[in-house]
């Protein structure tokens, strides 16, 4: 909770920091954001069926429970997009195409061992 705080407390300061923020910075976002919603549902159906596969992620653990899926997974939205928020224009752009490459990998594996994303 209190990384989430910190994160949320950063987000709103980030105005006074930032440059400015581009369409494409949206486009890339809402990209990234996509993705990781798509790794969150595969993340709840692992830890739905801990017979049938164990979650890869050392934070989370072998069999996370739903309550720490969900907790991870928002706190992690909030930072990406804080960071990015607060990255100069000139790393802003890597930074959310690095992590976009990243979570293709992850939604790609998942997808490969027949992780679904189910609502």
């Amino acid at each position: 909770m209190k990384t989430f705080i910190i994160a949320l407390l950063l987000l709103v300061s980030s105005s006074a920091f930032a440059d400015e923020w581009s369409t494409g910075d949206t486009y890339r976002e809402a990209t990234f954001q996509t993705l990781w919603a798509i790794d969150a549902l595969q993340t709840h159906t692992i830890a739905e069926n801990p017979d049938q596969w164990h979650e890869e992620n050392s934070y989370l653990g072998l069999h996370p429970t739903i309550g720490a899926v969900n907790r991870y997974f928002l706190v992690g939205s909030v930072l990406h997009f804080g960071v990015a928020k607060l990255l100069p224009e000139k790393y802003r752009a890597p930074f959310q195409y690095g992590t976009i490459a990243i979570e293709v990998g992850y939604v790609a594996h998942n997808y490969s061992i027949g992780v679904q994303a189910k609502f």
